[in-house]
């Protein structure tokens, strides 16, 4: 296995999708993060050091300074790592910032490197328990750097942090099997559904969500805030080439399929 750090200090923002009430008093938001897989990596670690939640008056609040180190290939099919959990008041806030001090990836055997304003409505925390769930998606975050198929390799990963963040009482999925003809794979293909209303289109926080099929060519894509997705193939061909989907509160859509002829050589 390779490994390859990237040593900066960045701050990673996910601006708060809707609640769906409000109240005065105590309340506990604990936060998690969670991720979808990608073929070529073994792990992909972050280590999160200060997490706050901004409220929409007053100053930030700072909910841990160790949100902990996490191999977010471990998180994958509704499995989530706790960040921080913290009594705070019950009210309306805006964004969450976690800084990521460190982050690294490791190649999976067999790969070498070359060189060897929407609406703005914020979430409304209620007294009792909130568990806000964070996309840390490693197929966005991590951004490869060359290509698998050719001489020249892997050069290394680009680290961009992009976040979604959602009420896990209110999250849904969307789910399905793409099918192709003998002889091609439809196992580790990345289907994509991007949100198309108004809800997650704040510029800190990506629309974008992510799930790889498994050997079946079954993919589920969890934990999306309620709304209307366009779904696609990631580097396939497909018949629908795309395909529009709503899901409503903790509402689980599946038979969104497809029918894959050819699939591509990779980025």
């Amino acid at each position: 296995m390779h490994k390859i750090s990237l040593g900066w200090i960045l701050t990673a923002a996910a601006t708060l999708g809707c609640g769906d009430s409000t109240g005065s008093g105590a309340a506990r938001l604990t936060v998690t993060v969670t991720d979808a897989p990608i073929d070529i990596l073994e792990s992909a670690t972050v280590q999160i050091g200060d997490v706050e939640i901004i409220p929409a008056e007053g100053a930030p609040l700072l909910l841990t300074n160790d949100g902990g180190t996490h191999d977010l290939l471990a998180l994958q099919n509704g499995v989530t790592g706790n960040v921080a959990s913290l009594e705070i008041e019950a009210g309306r806030y805006l964004q969450l910032r976690l800084v990521v001090q460190s982050a690294s990836v490791t190649l999976k055997e067999g790969f070498e490197f070359s060189d060897g304003d929407a609406n703005n409505a914020g979430i409304n925390i209620s007294p009792g328990e909130t568990i806000l769930i964070i996309d840390f998606d490693v197929a966005q975050n991590f951004k490869v750097q060359g290509n698998t198929d050719t001489p020249a390799g892997i050069n290394g990963f680009l680290f961009t942090p992009l976040l979604r963040a959602v009420v896990r009482d209110v999250a849904g999925s969307i789910g399905g099997t793409l099918t192709a003809a003998a002889g091609v794979s439809v196992e580790g293909i990345t289907v994509m559904a991007e949100q198309t209303d108004s809800g997650l289109m704040e510029a800190l926080q990506t629309p974008t969500a992510t799930g790889i099929t498994d050997a079946t060519g079954g993919y589920t894509i969890q934990f999306l805030a309620p709304g209307t997705y366009t779904v696609t193939v990631d580097g396939a061909t497909a018949d629908p080439t795309s395909r529009s989907v709503t899901v409503g509160e903790a509402q689980s859509v599946t038979g969104v399929d497809f029918s894959v002829s050819q699939v591509g050589s990779g980025p």
